[in-house]
């Protein structure tokens, strides 16, 4: 008896060692994130001197809005910019890059570089386009980056699309039988950000998200300062809204979300 309890022991040890270790591979899979079609290569140089792929889709008028775009852990950010920016029928600059890792972008990801990289990026695109409004949009892990962000830089809005209070908390819903809170060291705590942020939030929800439960959307609601728009695609999954079919619902819902964001006290109830 003795023996077996101390190989159980042992076992369990070793998952969470493999965890430990292993998370990046498990939170940041860029070899899961789709080819990129577009000739956009290293184009943005951080302070460190890794070279980042990143895309500017550019507006048919020049004082239309900007975007500045950061997406999930399994997505190209130039396929998502660009199905952002057509949906808006080319009405909206939309600048997005691939954290380190992702498509041609160097070295590797975690969530200290991503941080750094997305505040030195987003402060290159409002200081180069100067535009009237600056919106930050975020996709499930992006959302955290966002929220930080936003904690950081002065911007009109924040559009979150199936966003989390935390991914320690998403891990420790997803295992609940590990200690995910003493084992991750990529927390992305979005709640202490967002309650940091005085510019209106959008937020977008999928009802049958399957990754992002519905009381981590709740609860990241609670510390949100200025809830600007809060609603739910019906019968959609995490990653069912960006599918090409559904393609029409998630431009709807961006451009709601839009409104709400430069809408005084349109919060949804």
């Amino acid at each position: 008896m003795t023996k077996i309890l101390v190989l159980g022991v042992i076992f369990y040890v070793g998952i969470c060692a493999f965890m430990y270790f292993r998370q990046e591979k498990l939170l940041f899979p860029a070899h899961l994130a789709p080819y990129n079609p577009f000739d956009a290569k290293n184009t943005f140089k951080t302070a460190d001197g890794t070279q980042l792929e990143a895309k500017v889709f550019e507006p048919k008028q020049e004082d239309a809005p900007l975007i500045v775009l950061f997406t999930g852990n399994a997505q190209n950010a130039l396929l998502a910019g660009s199905v952002i920016w057509e949906g808006f029928e080319k009405n909206i600059r939309v600048a997005t890059m691939n954290y380190r890792g992702y498509g041609n972008s160097e070295d590797s990801p975690n969530e200290q570089n991503m941080f750094a990289d997305a505040l030195e990026f987003t402060k290159a695109m409002k200081e180069k386009y100067q535009a009237k409004k600056v919106y930050l949009m975020g996709i499930s892990l992006g959302t955290g980056v966002v929220s930080y962000l936003a904690s950081q830089e002065e911007v009109d809005g924040l559009i979150l699309m199936t966003p989390y209070d935390s991914i320690t908390n998403v891990g420790a819903g997803q295992y609940p039988f590990l200690p995910v809170k003493y084992l991750m060291r990529n927390p992305f705590e979005s709640f202490k950000h967002i309650q940091k942020v005085n510019a209106p939030v959008a937020i977008i929800r999928a009802e049958n998200d399957e990754l992002i439960k519905k009381e981590r959307t709740d609860n990241l609601v609670k510390y949100i300062p200025n809830l600007a728009y809060d609603e739910t695609e019906p019968h959609m999954s995490h990653t069912g809204i960006l599918l090409p079919e559904n393609r029409s619902l998630l431009v709807n819902q961006l451009k709601q979300a839009v409104t709400a964001l430069n809408t005084p006290n349109s919060a949804q109830n």
